[in-house]
């Protein structure tokens, strides 16, 4: 079985972050999460989450997205946590 690098898994958390903000899918619609999940806030990811790296990406990616700063990019967002030492 394939694994992924957390670097991977972060970039996919961003970019799908910012498709879900691009959607409108907010808390009354579990910012586009399933039913195993119960995301009122964008933080609320990173509880409850199963991947860690994922999760910080998710919510970057989001945060990025609703300030207007999702460039399609995650490079800047993935320093910032290696600075952070947060993945």
């Amino acid at each position: 079985m394939a694994t992924f690098g957390i670097r991977q898994r972060f970039n996919w958390g961003y970019h799908d972050a910012a498709s879900v903000h691009r959607r409108g899918l907010g808390a009354d619609r579990n910012f586009g999460f399933g039913p195993k999940l119960t995301i009122r806030v964008p933080e609320d990811v990173l509880r409850q989450h199963y991947d860690a790296a994922y999760a910080e990406g998710w919510v970057r990616g989001y945060a990025d997205a609703e300030a207007g700063r999702y460039e399609g990019n995650s490079g800047h967002a993935w320093d910032e946590c290696a600075t952070e030492n947060a993945v």
